[in-house]
Order: structure tokens, then sequence, then C-alpha cells
């Protein structure tokens, strides 16, 4: 689906300016039916390449596809909010 390597006709992905930190984290079921679990590792490949800092992803795993499985869990809830006070309180800590 998105995994390939190269990606010449793809437009220019943003990169991180110098001296700054942009960290990500992604979320997703293995067996999501609606989004390729292939589009989130691009997303991440491309992401690092870029000089985004992966926070590595919250991965459900499953060994079905199922179009249940795309939409919002409650098991990303917590990943989620750790990774948001994580690196808030980073950012709090380096521009204080």
């Amino acid at each position: 689906a998105c995994v390939s390597s190269a990606y010449p006709s793809e437009e220019a992905w943003p990169s991180v300016p110098a001296g700054k930190t942009v960290y990500f984290k992604q979320v997703q079921h293995q067996g999501d039916a609606g989004v390729d679990f292939s589009c989130m590792q691009k997303a991440t490949k491309q992401l690092r390449q870029h000089g985004f800092h992966d926070d590595e992803a919250y991965v459900i795993p499953s060994a079905t596809r199922h179009i249940l499985n795309h939409f919002w869990m409650e098991e990303y809830n917590e990943p989620l909010l750790e990774f948001f006070q994580q690196h808030s309180s980073n950012r709090r800590a380096s521009s204080g």
C-alpha cells in the first residue's frame, strides 16, 4: 500500500528547523482496514528522515483486518496523554 524504497512524485516534506526538537507519536491498530499499517510505517520513515523525533508508536497488535479497527480505541488515551504530558513538561523546562 504505502511502503516504497522511494517516493519520487511526492510533495516535499517540511523539515524541523535547526535547533528545534519536534516529537511525534502515532497510534494505530495493526488490523486497521481503513488505513493500511504500511502507511504508518511510511509516515514514520519520512518524519524521521526530516528531523522529527519518534516517541515510538503505540500499536494494538492484530492478525485480523476489520474496518472497526480504524476507529478511535480507548487504549489510545493513556499513551497519548502520557506523550503530551511528557513533552509539554520538556517544553516548559527548556523555555524557562
